[in-house]
């Protein structure tokens, strides 16, 4: 079927004109910063851009969360057009003022180390938009949720506390990535419920750029951020599995990325006042886009820092941990309304109508043991072992690249091989992988009822820090190519040939010749490595998210159908009865409705859990007309089947009773909407 928006070469560019246009905020709000924060200094073009972007969309997300009604399309365009003149201004001032004394900042841009990682990610970019424009929508119960956040922020002009009238149920999720989808529907009116599909690919291209600010700052190489960025986008694919289930974490994972680059300002006796208050706000920022990467970096942070130590004064300990608590009070500014949410209500729903019964919560939360194993152990190869990668092909050669690097790393002497950053990149491989390791032996605990660890389950993810984890894994399969880069780097004809500075040619002295056998060896090595990944990528890949994005997300145009009749029917406030992961969960994005029973916990009403079964069985029973009167169901919504996470609801019972109980308002079968008439 062909969904509505705009075409896949259209969007695709206007996708990257958004990005543009917010990262002129980012770079006046790092200018202005960079006064007193030394980490937003002395940055490459590629780790700028990156982070104005991010840095821009915090601006966003604050003008969404203060409560004055902002943010709106005349807001949002205020908010991009002044960031936009003030930046130019002084970008255009700073140039005048240095005429003549600086070199232009664009020509590192020219190295091919960089250049060959921005191939990587626009290509990976189109493939990602390519992908995205051919499905209808993403997961229909998590990018419904990311719809109902954006439709209230819309409606309401600022990100709310609760999801009312939608749902009885406190917002207890950071919203980060609401504003991003939000602003995207503004800007370009997209159908609501594609605009978590179609913002998503800007953030999962991003992966390999991040990558290669990661490796440059480890390794202080560009060509090992190069190898670190080709890994990421050709070899290391998982993140890209999440994008079925959380938009929220892509769009937070090459900040975090940025945001573990940057740890190694708290070696020693740590960071400065304003670099522990800067790296605590931004890492505060990715938690309102996912609070998972903030918690494994506090961590990562703090074995970092153990692992380096080898004297130290009390005076020293109390300055970093002085240090520590500041980055974490100033992540916290950021998920205030979250954990208020948490602290009052616990985002438990709020009884709808009447008196409702809640059902126990069923099964412990947190991580089996057998679960913690497969979330560690990288080497599973099982048939549905897709956290590795879900290509075979790329788990064998990661599981080689993987023990290689291990090696490496173990061994002193191969480690020095890359360079005087070495034992800082090792002891970050180490930090990063005990870290998430650490945090899924946290959720095997809350599973197995230690006191203590009831709660880390409420605010940790097992999926998404496996995926973290992989991502540490990623920095040692990365490590053979690094190495294989710099040795061709350094048998390169221009420095074979050349003569000691000072020198003049001598005419006696033969003069090595441009070929050298080494250097096309290490080439050739090269190209073997990230060969197999930029095939996949090609042909598998494609198939494999849109096969991915379909076991989620099926659509058709009997669902958009019914958007447009809804916008047009349903009045305002109906309180609509829909199945779990059914299309009707994207309702709230056209029609302001109340949606039943309840957003994010859809089994904890005993009446909802019960009408749920006889429809999705075809039966409906007296108890389940009463249930009906208990919740107040003025319509019901049949729709095909749109996910394989839970069963349709059936139209066979409704269709029996007849229009005098339950008359049809809309039909295009697989879609109905039955009226309930007292």
């Amino acid at each position: 079927m062909t969904a509505p928006g705009p075409p896949a070469l259209v969007w695709g560019v206007e996708l990257l004109l958004f990005a543009a246009a917010v990262v002129p905020a980012g770079e006046l709000f790092r200018r202005l910063a960079a006064r007193w924060v030394g980490l937003f200094r002395n940055l490459g073009p590629v780790e700028r851009l990156l982070l104005d972007l991010y840095l821009g969309g915090g601006g966003l997300y604050v003008v969404a969360s203060v409560p004055l009604g902002l943010f709106s399309l005349p807001g949002v365009l205020a908010y991009l057009a002044v960031t936009i003149a003030a930046c130019a201004g002084w970008v255009a001032w700073d140039r005048r003022r240095t005429a003549g004394s600086v070199r232009p900042r664009w020509r590192p841009t020219l190295r091919l180390a960089p250049l060959l990682v921005l191939a990587a990610t626009l290509g990976l970019y189109a493939v990602e938009v390519a992908v995205a424009q051919a499905q209808p929508v993403g997961n229909t119960y998590d990018t419904s949720l990311l719809v109902d956040y954006a439709s209230l922020l819309l409606r309401h002009h600022q990100l709310g506390l609760s999801l009312a009238p939608i749902a009885p149920e406190l917002t207890s999720y950071p919203q980060g990535a609401t504003v991003w989808i939000a602003a995207a529907q503004l800007l370009f009116h997209l159908p609501p419920a594609r605009a978590p599909l179609l913002v998503t690919p800007l953030f999962l291209s991003l992966g390999p750029l991040a990558g290669y600010v990661w490796g440059r700052r480890l390794l202080g190489s560009p060509w090992a951020g190069a190898a670190v960025g080709l890994v990421f986008a050709l070899v290391g694919s998982w993140t890209r599995v999440e994008v079925a289930t959380s938009n929220d974490f892509v769009m937070s994972f090459p900040l975090v990325l940025w945001l573990l680059a940057r740890v190694d300002v708290w070696a020693g006796s740590g960071p400065r006042w304003g670099d522990a208050v800067a790296f605590g706000a931004v890492a505060g920022y990715s938690a309102a886009l996912n609070p998972v990467g903030a918690e494994w970096l506090f961590l990562i942070v703090v074995l970092f820092a153990a692992l380096g130590v080898r004297r130290a004064s009390l005076r020293a300990a109390a300055r970093w941990v002085g240090r520590w608590l500041a980055a974490g009070a100033a992540t916290l500014a950021f998920i205030l309304p979250s954990l208020w949410v948490l602290s009052v209500g616990r985002g438990n729903p709020t009884p709808l109508t009447g008196a409702v019964s809640l059902l126990p919560r069923v099964g412990a939360p947190g991580l089996s043991a057998s679960q913690f194993i497969g979330s560690v152990d990288p080497f599973l190869f099982g048939p549905s072992d897709v956290w590795l990668s879900p290509f075979p092909a790329l788990r064998a050669e990661l599981a080689v690249l993987l023990v290689a690097g291990a090696v490496v790393l173990l061994v002193p002497s191969g480690f020095e091989r890359l360079g005087p950053a070495g034992v800082g990149f090792r002891r970050m491989v180490a930090a990063a992988v005990a870290a998430a390791a650490g945090w899924l032996g946290m959720l095997v605990a809350s599973r197995s009822g230690v006191p203590g660890f009831a709660e880390v389950a409420r605010v940790a993810s097992g999926a998404e820090l496996s995926i973290y984890l992989f991502t540490a894994y990623t920095l040692l399969a990365a490590v053979p190519l690094v190495l294989v880069l710099h040795w061709a780097a350094s048998r390169s004809p221009a420095r074979a040939g050349a003569e000691p500075r000072g020198r003049p040619p001598s005419a006696g002295r033969a003069v090595r010749p441009s070929g050298h056998p080494e250097r096309a060896v290490a080439i050739a090595l090269a190209v073997a490595l990230v060969l197999p990944g930029a095939i996949v990528t090609g042909t598998d890949f494609p198939t494999y998210v849109r096969d991915l994005y379909s076991d989620f997300g099926r659509l058709g145009p009997a669902d958009f159908a019914l958007f447009s009749w809804a916008t047009a029917h349903l009045p305002t406030g109906a309180r609509v009865l829909v199945a779990p992961g059914s299309s009707a969960q994207f309702l709230p994005g056209y029609v302001d409705v109340t949606l039943l029973y309840p957003v994010l916990r859809v089994a904890s009403n005993a009446s909802y859990v019960e009408l749920d079964r006889e429809l999705v069985n075809g039966t409906l029973t007296s108890a389940g007309l009463a249930d009906l009167r208990v919740l107040a169901v003025q319509y019901i919504v049949v729709t095909g089947n749109n996910t394989d996470l839970w069963a349709p609801f059936s139209p066979l019972p409704l269709l029996a009773a007849g229009p005098t109980e339950f008359p049809v308002d809309f039909e295009e079968p697989p879609v109905y909407v039955f009226g309930v008439n007292d």
